[in-house]
């Protein structure tokens, strides 16, 4: 699905903040923090505080605010005083201090994280025509209602640039003090948005996940594999199918997880007041949707493996790190797959291979 990128996206700094986030080196994200900060802040001036072509830098900007926080945990360094603060040193540019605030607290870098992450998928979503996306785009394409009021993500104080004091407008850096209004989208960013939306959700609902909000988690990615599923069916060529089947094993095994983490074994599972799953009936959803990920990981592999077969001139680095991903997500399977074998272990329910219940939507 080819599809024309926004403008932003395009910027050489956006692609190399793409390339820090891959790394698990926490000065690394702290860096791609301060560049995201200042593009944000630029993209704002030119397109608005609610721009279409802003929502992928929010979306990355919650992003590296979550991995930071995920790799400060991992590393134990929390009472460190530099981890403390998500304004960094930007060591590419004289060391002038950019963005966010000073010895903020890891609740305050989560919560700016999910603004973020909230604002890109509605502004994304709404740019969509009602016809698109699954049910429509404001049928399933949004964040709870009521949860992304502002019209823009914050990054906090200063200007992102380095030469501003973080006192002069900090409040006024927010998106509900500036003109609330929302330039409609280029028509050729609809295929781009199609695919932007569900990995903006599955971002979200991954950081959902980490505060335990796993009912919410559920909610996320259900909408998600919705998305996934429209897009899989539109996959032309062994290249775009191999991608959209591992993103349909990708979501379905962390909505696996989900689900998992509910502990709604002998309960329902209610999302917004509405019973989702039965009681008694959850390690059947469970393995419906896990039975589903192995086979949509069995297209994958085949398509794979056209793709290798026929691969054009160039596409060796690209079949390379599909591959790897490819053999990443099958580890992820085999893992809850004991997860999933103990758990039925200690509920005295049948252990068999392939499970019971079959495929329910949760709908």
């Amino acid at each position: 699905m080819s599809s024309t990128l926004p403008p932003t996206l395009l910027d050489p700094r956006y692609k190399l903040v793409r390339k820090l986030l891959r790394s698990s080196s926490l000065p690394s994200i702290e860096r791609s923090l301060s560049i995201l900060a200042g593009l944000i802040e630029r993209a704002r001036s030119q397109y608005g505080d609610r721009g279409f072509e802003v929502a992928p830098l929010y979306y990355e900007y919650g992003r590296a605010l979550f991995r930071s926080y995920s790799l400060r945990q991992d590393e134990d360094v929390g009472s460190a005083p530099a981890s403390s603060e998500s304004g960094v040193k930007d060591s590419g540019s004289g060391g002038g201090e950019v963005t966010t605030k000073v010895e903020r607290d890891d609740s305050e870098d989560l919560g700016i994280a999910e603004e973020n992450m909230e604002v890109a998928w509605e502004i994304l979503a709404d740019s969509l025509p009602d016809d698109d996306g699954p049910g429509g785009a404001g049928a399933s394409g949004g964040p709870q209602d009521g949860t992304a009021t502002s019209t823009a993500a914050s990054t906090g104080d200063g200007d992102g640039d380095g030469d501003g004091d973080g006192d002069d407008d900090s409040d006024d850096s927010s998106a509900s003090s500036r003109p609330q209004k929302r330039a409609r989208p280029n028509p050729a960013y609809t295929a781009y948005t199609m695919e932007a939306v569900p990995r903006v959700i599955s971002g979200y609902a991954d950081l959902l996940s980490s505060l335990s909000r796993n009912s919410e988690s559920v909610s996320a990615l259900l909408s998600c594999l919705s998305w996934r599923s429209r897009n899989s069916r539109g996959a032309k060529g062994a290249r775009e199918e191999t991608r959209a089947h591992r993103l349909m094993v990708d979501t379905l095994v962390m909505l696996c997880e989900a689900l998992f983490e509910c502990e709604c074994w002998d309960r329902p599972l209610r999302i917004d007041g509405k019973v989702v799953v039965k009681e008694g009936e959850m390690m059947d959803y469970i393995e419906g949707y896990y039975q589903r990920g192995r086979e949509e990981l069995q297209k994958c592999i085949y398509k794979l493996g056209e793709w290798i077969r026929d691969k054009g001139e160039g596409e060796e680095e690209e079949v390379g790190e599909e591959k790897e991903m490819t053999c990443q997500v099958s580890v992820i399977m085999m893992g809850f797959d004991g997860r999933l074998r103990a758990k039925k272990g200690e509920l005295g329910v049948g252990g068999g291979e392939e499970g019971g219940g079959g495929e329910k939507e949760g709908k």
